[in-house]
């Protein structure tokens, strides 16, 4: 599935999270089922230098485990329960999991000191058009794009007080991604027409923090966003299926 700009994408936040324990290859494989077309996935480093697929920093949230996932080896972590026995998977595990299933990736960096290595895999695996790195520091995106300006990126954000064209065109990012779900009831709000239009005559891509509520990913869609993010990737799916019916 290569990643098409004007074509809202169902993205699986943590792989399909509210179905499967979140960044495991469960997670990812369920997400497929339930029609997704890709998976953001987090990434923290091992003690050794290896890219992991999980969210915190700390152990203790999603695994049997304790203390920050830095301190560990690749063998040590794989030794952990991520829940119902699943292990915490690669990066490579992973890239060759969503290749198996036509799924890309959204991937968002969680340390800097993934950077380089999470770039050297894009590029080992040939997933250019299929992944997008991104993260909430914009300078590691700047970073990311200096190592290989053939990345996509995108940069998000959590306020509203910000230009989010200006910041993505300073670190030459592709996409901007407001995560702006606790900001309001009904978030889809803060995407005003004017803030919408002055992202997209910039020439940049919108993806939306992840929404599982039915009415507000109706909303979402109604924006044709380039990609929403969701714990529940079968019910967003099915949105996006009505809307094509419609044309």
């Amino acid at each position: 599935m290569q990643i098409l700009p004007g074509q809202c994408k169902c993205i699986a936040h943590r792989g399909a999270s509210d179905y499967a324990p979140e960044n495991t290859l469960a997670a990812i494989e369920m997400a497929v089922e339930l029609g997704a077309e890709m998976v953001e996935l987090d990434i923290h480093s091992s003690a050794d230098g290896i890219p992991m697929i999980i969210h915190d920093s700390n152990l203790s949230r999603t695994t049997n485990g304790s203390g920050n996932v830095s301190r560990y080896t690749l063998p040590e972590l794989k030794t952990l329960d991520a829940g119902d026995g699943e292990t915490i998977p690669t990066l490579d595990e992973a890239i060759v999991c969503c290749l198996e299933h036509d799924l890309s990736l959204y991937l968002e960096i969680k340390s800097e000191a993934v950077i380089r290595s999470v770039c050297e895999a894009i590029k080992q695996h040939n997933i250019f058009n299929r992944t997008i790195i991104c993260s909430f520091r914009s300078d590691w995106v700047a970073h990311v794009k200096a190592l290989n300006p053939d990345i996509i990126t995108a940069v998000l954000f959590g306020s509203v007080n910000i230009d989010a064209a200006k910041l993505a065109q300073s670190v030459g990012a592709q996409y901007v991604h407001p995560a702006w779900e606790g900001l309001l009831d009904e978030p889809h709000k803060l995407l005003t027409n004017e803030w919408l239009s002055n992202v997209r005559s910039a020439g940049l891509g919108i993806i939306s923090w992840h929404e599982e509520r039915l009415t507000e990913l109706r909303e979402l869609v109604k924006l044709r966003l380039d990609g929403i993010c969701t714990n529940t990737p079968d019910v967003l799916s099915t949105i996006l299926n009505e809307q094509k019916g419609e044309k």
